[in-house]
């Protein structure tokens, strides 16, 4: 799990220091990623750094290049929001 959650972390420097819109074509194929490991991988560092990836994402891309990752985005919001609440009471 160490060895995922340090090539996400590569990936996020990738991202964070392309151009803006560069890895548009790659768009689809990372957002896979992120989602399956979201799926498949419960462990708090490797879920942290999908999140860290979101953020760089959301901080490189346009605003229009980001409609499917919306869905993405606010499910695990959700998801967060609710074991936070969950762990509180």
């Amino acid at each position: 799990m160490l060895l995922r959650a340090l090539s996400l972390r590569r990936l996020s420097f990738v991202l964070f220091t392309g151009d803006k819109n560069q890895f548009l074509t790659q768009l689809p194929s990372i957002q896979e990623k992120l989602v399956d490991t979201l799926r498949n991988v419960s462990t708090p560092i490797v879920q942290s750094e999908v999140y860290m990836c979101i953020r760089v994402l959301l901080c490189r891309l346009s605003a229009h290049n980001l409609t499917s990752f919306w869905p993405v985005i606010l499910t695990e919001m959700v998801r967060v929001s609710s074991v936070v609440i969950a762990y509180a009471y």
